[in-house]
């Protein structure tokens, strides 16, 4: 048992429930993307997987529900959101051509008040066996009370693989 209040820093658990685990793979993000942990209690989850040789793709949707605490003191009633009403969506397509793969993935989580979306691309090209030229490239918008915010993040690399090595450079 580990005490994780007033952590400097949000503790993060790996994720248990199987609608979330069942077929994570062909999503292909990590935490720092897509934590299915801030889905607290859904309302609704809608989970879509597909694939074949030349293509897969996964769709996830969900509703978080809405967890308020109501605290009176001296006839004044203090309303407090502990979970908000979230939309969460996740969309993933993974086409393949001969030696060279992408990868493309949408993200959204949006209320009344904001939205924030993150477009990822992770284009792999086969240079001969067990080489490869990688890039990742992330862009990201977040709009709250008229406020918009956008980002960007990319990194390219070249990886190199053998029965007992792994060589990897990336920019």
């Amino acid at each position: 048992v580990t005490d994780t209040y007033n952590s400097k820093y949000t503790p993060t658990y790996t994720e248990n429930r199987y609608f979330f685990i069942e077929d994570c793979d062909l999503f292909g993000q990590s935490n720092d993307l897509f934590y299915s942990r801030y889905i607290v209690q859904p309302d609704y989850a809608f989970k879509l997987t597909g694939s074949s040789q030349n293509v897969s793709f996964a769709f996830l949707s969900a509703k978080d529900k809405l967890v308020e605490e109501r605290t009176v003191d001296d006839s004044i009633t203090t309303v407090e959101t502990i979970t908000p009403d979230d939309f969460y969506n996740i969309f993933t397509v993974k086409p393949v051509w001969n030696k060279f793969r992408c990868q493309f993935t949408l993200l959204n989580r949006m209320n009344e008040d904001y939205h924030n979306e993150v477009l990822h691309a992770n284009p792999i090209l086969e240079i001969g066996k067990n080489r490869y030229l990688w890039a990742e490239l992330n862009g990201s918008t977040k709009e709250k009370n008229d406020k918009s915010k956008e980002g960007f993040h990319a990194k390219c690399g070249y990886s190199a693989y053998s029965r007992n090595h792994m060589l990897t450079f990336a920019l």
